[in-house]
Parts: structure tokens; sequence; C-alpha cells
């Protein structure tokens, strides 16, 4: 295909373009001749020719390709926004630019185009991806950061250097811990990128969700905020003082879209990609320590007295304890289901297997990632599945989400099980 320079092809995937002769534009990137981008079945980009080009494109099952206006597309634009965010770098010293929009708007797209604008300049970016449900750096349930070292099309082709646990797969619930985690990694890129991007989730519908990332902006204090969306920019206009530069950036005119099956496969893929080399660990129960466990941090309760309490035989009970005046009852699997007393809540035994865990040290730093394999109450052991590369710690962080052996996430912890 012969691109004259100037003009704008879009590509969605799945699909290889490579360049035979001449320069393109692509996420903010510059590729000549000899080079070759691969653009997966989920993404769609627009390439805009920087010389007279000739690209050799291969075609996917449902890929297409298409020369359209320059005028409809985003590149100029979104080439000025991020030219004039590393120019900031002159009176600022350090930028830090929070992107946000609605789903499906540009914002993962945005923001490597920034980072890949900062690399050409000669700045190692520091990205931090925010949207836990949709986590392209790392694991879902987590904030991660990755510095930029070469020119990426997709956030997926980075492994993350740093992550914080979250633990679940929305933002409902979890404000606190995502705002905590994503000003903790902001303040570490710091210390080795004069340009940081920070990547948010797509819940801007509710004034809820304007008040969530307005706390955000508050406690990492960005330089830029750029928002994908007229309205939506105008409110942060408004609500933020002069000295966050606000600006509205165009979102893609056509932009390749995921369904509820899309993203659950593409979760399931960074959860593969992270377990790709496992090991199971155990550690003795008596040196595991657990935030957000409710029946491993209660008191222990003789299972003989709640028996009787409760009126089921004894042998039912594989553990009980009180936590804050809630007693957990761990029951036996296949028990029948039964009425309990108004301050008992019934657990089945294996539960908790599936949860995904934040693994930390002594100190309190995220180290990794596990998921809990089994809880044997009665042997009092503890086993996880882990990285082979990750060094084991028995403290971990309880979290929301499960995933079955095939790294599918097929449920999520609605109440304390462990």
């Amino acid at each position: 295909m012969e691109v004259a320079k100037g003009a704008v092809v879009r590509v969605k995937g799945p699909a290889r373009v490579s360049v035979i002769r001449g320069k393109i534009m692509i996420v903010g990137a510059e590729y000549g001749e000899g080079s070759s981008i691969i653009i997966h079945a989920l993404r769609s980009y627009g390439i805009k020719a920087l010389e007279d080009t000739a690209l050799e494109v291969s075609l996917g099952s449902e890929a297409s390709i298409e020369l359209v206006d320059p005028k409809e597309e985003v590149v100029d634009k979104w080439l000025e926004i991020s030219e004039g965010i590393i120019d900031a770098l002159n009176d600022h010293g350090t930028v830090r630019v929070v992107v946000i929009g609605p789903v499906e708007s540009g914002k993962t797209t945005l923001s490597a185009f920034i980072a890949n604008r900062a690399l050409a300049r000669g700045v190692m970016p520091a990205l931090i991806e925010g949207d836990v449900g949709q986590e392209d750096i790392g694991v879902p349930g987590t904030v991660s950061l990755a510095y930029l070292r070469e020119p990426i099309v997709w956030q997926r082709q980075l492994r993350a250097d740093r992550i914080r646990f979250v633990g679940c797969l929305s933002p409902h619930g979890c404000i606190s811990r995502i705002v905590s985690a994503i000003a903790s990694l902001v303040k570490e890129a710091e210390q080795q990128s004069s340009v940081v991007i920070v990547n948010t989730d797509g819940w801007v519908n509710e004034q809820r969700a304007i008040n969530y990332k307005l706390e955000l902006i508050r406690i990492s204090r960005p330089t830029h905020v750029i928002v994908l969306d007229p309205v939506l920019a105008n409110v942060f206009r408004l609500s933020l003082p002069p000295s966050i530069n606000v600006l509205m950036a165009p979102s893609p005119k056509v932009a390749a879209t995921r369904n509820r099956s899309d993203r659950r496969y593409l979760r399931t893929m960074a959860y593969k990609k992270y377990f790709s080399d496992n090991r199971v660990v155990t550690f003795r129960l008596d040196e595991v320590k657990i935030i957000g466990s409710c029946i491993l941090a209660g008191r222990e309760l003789n299972p003989e007295a709640v028996a009787d309490e409760i009126g089921v035989d004894s042998s039912e009970i594989i553990y009980a304890s009180e936590y804050l005046g809630t007693r957990y009852v761990v029951l036996r699997r296949g028990t029948r289901a039964m009425d309990l007393p108004r301050r008992y809540v019934a657990v089945r035994d294996g539960e908790w297997e599936g949860m995904l865990l934040g693994v930390i040290n002594e100190e309190l730093d995220d180290v990794g990632i596990a998921i809990l394999k089994k809880l044997d109450l009665r042997g009092r052991k503890l086993s996880v599945v882990i990285p082979r590369s990750q060094r084991p710690s028995p403290y971990f962080i309880a979290g929301r989400i499960k995933v079955n052996e095939k790294f599918e996430d097929y449920g999520r912890v609605t109440k304390c099980v462990i």
C-alpha cells in the first residue's frame, strides 16, 4: 500500500504492518524502513505517514485497513498535546499527567502516545496503570508501574517494574486503596523519571466517580490532567485551580471496542502471563499473617461448644473463631445449608480456594501476587501459587477476586471467607 506524506490509514487488528519504504508514526512512536508492528485483534490505530511511504500489511480474520481523513483522526492533536507536555519540563522540572475519560475513549492509547513522545525526546517516562479491572501492565486487581525503555504500541508489551495490590476489579468499594496505590507509585516513579503518566479507569458517569477522580488528582498532584470528553473537561476545569493544566483531547472517531467476554479474556491472559512459570509454596499457619482476614484474625473457639450452641454435630465443624463480635464457623464440604443464630457466619471449607492475594514483606511493601491454593485448618498449613522468580513470604493481603485453574476469574468474594 502506497501512503502519501501526511496521509493517515486506520488499521484494525489482527494485523502486521511492515514499512518497506519511508517513515510512519503509530501511537506517537516513529518507525522507519525495515520496521514491523503487530496490531492485536482487539486494537485499532491510526497510522500517519511522515514521508511518502510504502507499507506491506497482512490482515487477519475480521481485520481491516482504510485511508481516512487526517482531520478526522487524532494523531496531530495528540502530538500537539504531547509535545506541549514535554516542553513543560522546562518550567516544572517534572511533569505528572493524569488521563481521564469514559470507557473505550482512548485513554490507554493516549497514555502510551505521550510516553512514546517523551522517549523520542530522550526522556524515559513512567507509565502507571490505574484501571484495576483491565490492567494492561500488570495483573488485574493491581495498580502497576513500568518504565518505558523502548517504543510500544500497546501497554501489554510492558512488564511491571512495581505493583501495588488492590484486590478488586472495580473501583467501587476500593477507592481508597486505588488512590493510595497510585499516589505511592507516582512518588516512587518521580525518583527515576521526569515524565509520569497515570492512566485511569472509565468510571466517570456519576458524581461519586468524579469525586473519586478529583481525590486522586488532589493526592497525586499532577501538573496536567487530560480529559477525553468535552463535557467532563469542563467539569474538571471548573473544579481545579489554574495551577493544574486541564486539557481536552479528542477521542478516535473509530475505535476497537471490547465487550465483557473480550475483557475477561484479556484478564485471563494477564494472569497467565504473570503465573506462566509458577510453583506452590506451603507455610505453617502460625507464621502466616493476612491483612483483611476475619477467620484467622479472630479468637479461636472450641468447635464442640459452638456445635452445641448452633445445634449441629461437632464433626461438621472444621474451625470456628470470633472476630469483632461475629462468630465464623468453617463447615465441612457438603454440609447441608442451615439457619444459624444472628451473630454466626458460615463458610464452607475450600470457599477461599483461588482467591487472589497480595504478597508483602515485613516492612509491608508489596512484593508480588499469589493465588490461595489450599488452607488446611486442621493441619495448620496454607499453600499458595506464586511465580517461580518471586521470593516467598508468609504475609498477605486478602483480595476479592477468585481465579480457577485456567486462570479465569470466576467469582468475587463478597464476604470474609478466610
